[in-house]
């Protein structure tokens, strides 16, 4: 069985930066004209927008009847809330499904978000084009102006939809374990299941939880005890992407325990990032080539393809026509741009592993580990880089540099929030009811005072904090290149340390010995293509 768990909050918070700047230059040159009259009557408001098509895409099947048949995979996503259920989301839960269709020809479910009926996917559109001075009510252009001072927020400039995808229900995460804790128990290949959402840390790594639809969730100890059924009759593969889904590896241990073991189940996993950091991987832009996610390189790579859908021969390392899952996700690690910071159940159970330090004497035997070597020649070669000596130092003056970026960012942060206060405070003195969009007076004390208001916003004050929210955005985006050059550099360094302990494991102990053959175990489970041998076309 092979789950999926996608997500992360850096994906959103890209897609709000995008979406706010598209925001700010619309308002920005609907400002810089000199307003007339308002365009409508004094306190009337403005008609109300049609909904987008509320009606189910598909048919919504019990889940009860889903058990009854072993399922191939079961595609599960969104988030929270419609305002964490981004589009990416939906399209890595159909991109799963279709992958593993098309690999297996074998049929699975998918629940997704509330449900088909839900209007939940948020999808950001733009119009490229600002509106011209006398093309929009100026009534509108002055409330989003205010609501990027008073309540900024990124899915202002999204509309939301049923999902577009067959789904069979709703993600919910009671549902989701006990439906996969019914599969396990049915004959048959590896259930494949994807959980596209977000993820939070917890006190520990295996308290770190994926949030599902209605508020529920579930963490490291609650899946393993779904992954692990007295009466189950298949293994488990697992790749989660959520943020801080590293935490998630601490199912290579009984009950997600490190002090009770390795897991007698066949379960491994595969994992967007640690159990420290977030990862990328819900954007609301619909536009595949503004992504870089963990789970869109890792499932093309799958069909042997790169992100943009380009053959790369190279991502079949064996060369044996088929590509791994642990191929496809190395493929990430050396391809995504963005803050993931893959991992698997195999790394984590190699760390819990009594070890010998480097330095000492002992003669480390060779151990095959191409999943690493194939990290080290591209990360290694991009970065200039070739030792785990020198990939460590230069880690650390990386950190130095980001240290003093971090404090420049502070400063300017606190500059911006001097100059807002400063500007809230013109508005709030005049009209203090436009501090409030929920009174039921906002909308004519706006369109009454339209042209004195249109002048506060085109002041020197709104101008002193446009350039300060600049210099911070011109600081954030400093801080973006330096951390994917860390991000980087900590991927590769993992790939040495990994390839290190590996060698000293086989120095160590024995091909017979019971720890080493777990290890291999995790590998082999984590290796294996979606297409057993055994499944038909």
């Amino acid at each position: 069985m092979l789950i999926f768990l996608v997500g992360g909050l850096v994906g959103a918070a890209v897609a709000g930066n995008v979406a706010r700047t598209r925001i700010r230059q619309a308002v920005a040159q609907a400002l810089a004209a000199d307003h007339g009259p308002a365009s409508a009557a004094e306190g009337e408001a403005p008609p109300t927008p049609a909904l987008p098509d509320q009606r189910p895409t598909s048919a919504e099947v019990p889940l009860a009847t889903l058990s009854r048949e072993p399922l191939r995979f079961l595609s599960v996503g969104g988030g929270a809330d419609p305002l964490s259920t981004q589009v990416q989301l939906e399209q890595d839960v159909a991109l799963f499904a279709e992958t593993v269709r098309e690999a297996t020809g074998e049929d699975g479910a998918i629940l997704f978000a509330g449900g088909p009926s839900v209007r939940a996917v948020q999808v950001l559109e733009y119009d490229e084009r600002p509106p011209r001075a006398g093309e929009t009510d100026e009534a509108a252009v002055l409330r989003a102006a205010l609501g990027e001072l008073v309540d900024p927020r990124p899915e202002r400039a999204a509309r939301y939809r049923t999902p577009a995808l067959a789904a069979q229900g709703s993600a919910d995460a009671d549902a989701f374990l006990a439906l996969l804790g019914r599969q396990l128990q049915l004959p048959g290949e590896r259930l494949e299941v994807f959980v596209a959402s977000h993820g939070d840390a917890g006190e520990t790594p295996a308290d770190n939880y994926v949030a599902l639809w209605g508020d529920t969730s579930f963490d490291a100890r609650q899946l393993a005890a779904a992954l692990a059924p007295t009466s189950s009759r298949r293994g488990a593969r697992l790749v989660l992407t959520a943020c801080f889904g590293g935490g998630f590896a601490e199912l290579a241990f009984d009950g997600a325990d490190a002090n009770a073991g390795p897991t007698a189940s066949d379960v491994c996993g595969l994992f967007a990032t640690s159990a420290d950091h977030e990862s990328n991987g819900c954007d609301a832009n619909p536009d595949r080539q503004a992504q870089e996610g963990y789970a869109l390189h890792l499932l093309r790579a799958l069909r042997g393809h790169d992100r943009d859908g380009t053959a790369v021969a190279a991502i079949d390392l064996d060369g044996d026509g088929q590509v791994g899952v642990l191929e496809a996700h190395t493929w990430a690690r050396i391809a995504s741009r963005s803050i993931d910071l893959p991992s698997t159940t195999s790394e984590r159970f190699l760390r819990s592993l009594p070890s010998v330090d480097a330095a000492t004497s002992l003669e480390l035997v060779g151990y095959p580990t191409p999943e690493e070597d194939a990290v080290i020649r591209a990360l290694g070669g991009a970065l200039g880089i070739a030792t785990e000596e020198a990939v460590s130092a230069a880690r650390q003056v990386l950190e130095v540099q980001l240290e003093g970026v971090a404090g420049v960012i502070e400063e300017r942060a606190q500059a911006e929030d001097d100059a807002l206060r400063e500007l809230l405070l013109t508005v709030g003195t005049r009209w203090p009811e436009l501090l409030d969009p929920f009174r039921p007076d906002f909308d004519a004390v706006l369109r009454a005072n339209i042209r004195e208001l249109g002048a506060v916003l085109r002041s020197e004050v709104a101008r002193a904090h446009a350039q300060a929210r600049r210099q911070t955005e011109r600081a954030l985006l400093d801080e973006d290149g330096l951390r994917l050059r860390w991000v980087q550099l900590l991927r590769l360094e993992r790939a040495f340390e990994t390839r290190r302990l590996a060698r000293v494991l086989a120095s160590t102990r024995s091909s017979d010995d019971p720890a080493r053959q777990r290890y291999e175990a995790f590998l082999a489970c984590e290796r294996a293509p979606l297409r057993s041998a055994t499944t038909s076309p």
